[in-house]
């Protein structure tokens, strides 16, 4: 079997290694790869894993490949019909087009002209297609839980157009619970059929353990494994004008020895040079002060409200799952509108994202007269507890919302949106206040939710591949291969290559 990983980040790299070692001669004979960068994914492949990728292409590549190419006015009208999906969801999907910064310090507004947007998304799809014609795979696994590139994208598309499978991970918002799905998209359709055959009687050999982890839940002990990292409440920190000071001094020092400015034309395209970064920490630091000593948050209050998560941008979850609810001070507006007369809507910031927007951004919110912008340090649990229902684009405060027994609303695609009547998928704004209104009716279904969770649970593995990735790349290669939670998770993504390509007879399936 010939497999292609497509790589996201380094430490997907070392992930795509060992998995590659793994499988060699017991699973697979050949294997290639599609990562982001040149550098340093596409590097460590090429120069450190002695030659067991075939193949290798990178998006710098194709991102070079695009600056030199002419337009082909054809190719383009048939990219729709051939692939899906509107072309421009193909560029705004990705940030490092239709933003001026990268690694979320980010600003909006693209400085390519209309005319070069077209040329990247034929150069993507070209240089693809005829990736995979050379490279042959027989399944592609995404190794990594961010697929945000316009090429993670493209790649799907013209495999599925090829017949080619794909196996993508996808968090069950849950632990570190993962399931693997067949799309990029926010589907787990592996799920869906699961929780059919339950309820026609098949039985899940996780069904008292999903009351376990409902409950665990409940106790606030199954955290989700990004959220231990996560820093609240940055604006709080006590930034004083000397920070500021020493801030600017280090800027005029790398403005004075001229480091970081003129990057050469292809070097290093996705990153922030020194002095950027450092510009745009300056920004952070002077917004966290003005919303320390503003009122534009406040702490919640004895009043009735609804409750809705901001998503953290630029995001996946945003940019691919729902494309037409990126302006999320529109949604809000919309979302206040909604609520009946005697309700108020509670915002809060996500954790990440405090300081990265605009003051007028929490301005505009302070001046709704419906809307409360909450401190970004309040626990989302207790904002869920007691609000009368979540409207969320797709956060995981919708899974959370459906865990603690709360009706919620989902504005964009999100893998849990057919459990009805526990969430409810708004096709439009003008749906909201019918639905809105059915929060105060609302019960809820403790076995149906125990069911979906045991069939989550049985399409899934206890493994993080983000947190697996980022501790295999500090291992000697020994080390990787024995690793436990590695076992448990290529014995699990080995069956569903297997499955995704049943016609492989000559495979030893003993070994997994």
């Amino acid at each position: 079997m010939n497999l292609l990983f497509y790589v996201q980040r380094i430490e997907d790299a070392h992930l795509a290694h060992a998995l590659a070692l793994y499988y060699k001669d017991n699973l697979a004979n050949q294997f290639s790869a599609l990562s982001f960068r040149e550098q340093p994914e596409q590097s460590y492949l090429a120069t450190e894993t002695q030659g067991l990728f075939e193949h290798l292409l990178s998006e710098t590549q194709m991102y070079k490949a695009a600056l030199q190419t002419q337009l082909e006015p054809q190719f383009i009208k048939n990219i729709e019909a051939k692939y899906g999906l509107p072309f421009w969801h193909y560029v705004s999907q990705d940030r490092f087009l239709t933003m001026k910064r990268a690694n979320y310090l980010f600003s909006y507004g693209t400085e390519h002209s209309r005319e070069l947007l077209l040329k990247h998304i034929q150069t993507r799809f070209q240089m693809t297609e005829r990736f995979l014609d050379k490279a042959k795979p027989d399944v592609i696994v995404y190794v990594g839980v961010d697929v945000g590139p316009s090429s993670a994208l493209i790649l799907e598309r013209v495999a599925k157009a090829r017949g080619i499978p794909v196996i993508v991970p996808l968090s069950s918002k849950i632990g570190s619970y993962h399931t693997l799905i067949d799309t990029v998209f926010s589907k787990a359709q592996n799920v869906e059929s699961r929780l059919i055959a339950l309820q026609s009687g098949v039985k899940s050999p996780n069904q008292s353990k999903s009351k376990e982890v409902i409950a665990s839940f409940r106790q606030g002990n199954l955290v989700l494994p990004y959220i231990k990292n996560v820093k609240v409440g940055e604006y709080q920190k006590a930034v004083r004008p000397k920070d500021i000071m020493q801030r600017l001094a280090k800027i005029a020092r790398l403005r004075w020895q001229a480091k970081g400015i003129y990057r050469h034309k292809y070097q290093d395209i996705y990153n922030l040079s020194q002095l950027e970064y450092e510009v745009f920490r300056l920004g952070i630091e002077y917004r966290n002060l003005r919303l320390k000593f503003g009122n534009y948050f406040s702490s919640p209050q004895d009043e009735p409200y609804v409750f809705f998560p901001l998503h953290l941008e630029p995001e996946l979850a945003l940019l691919l799952y729902a494309p037409y609810q990126t302006n999320q001070i529109a949604v809000v507006q919309n979302v206040a509108q909604s609520l009946p007369a005697d309700t108020c809507l509670y915002i809060k910031e996500h954790p990440q994202s405090v300081g990265k927007k605009p003051l007028e951004f929490y301005r505009r919110i302070a001046q709704m007269p419906n809307a409360r912008s909450i401190y970004p340090h309040t626990g989302s649990r207790n904002l869920i507890a007691n609000a009368k229902g979540i409207v969320t684009i797709n956060s995981t405060v919708g899974m959370e919302a459906m865990l603690m027994g709360k009706p919620a609303i989902t504005l964009g695609d999100v893998f849990y949106s057919f459990l009805k009547p526990l969430v409810v998928r708004a096709k439009s704004h003008e749906d909201l206040p019918e639905l809105i209104k059915g929060f105060d009716s609302f019960k809820p279904d403790e076995a149906l939710l125990e069911t979906f969770v045991a069939a989550l649970l049985d399409e899934s593995v206890e493994v993080d591949p983000e947190v697996l990735a980022r501790d295999l790349s500090h291992m000697p290669i020994a080390e990787k291969l024995e690793h436990k939670d590695f076992l448990s998770y290529a014995n699990f993504l080995a069956n569903h290559i297997v499955q995704a390509k049943p016609s492989s007879s000559h495979l030893n399936q003993e070994v997994f």
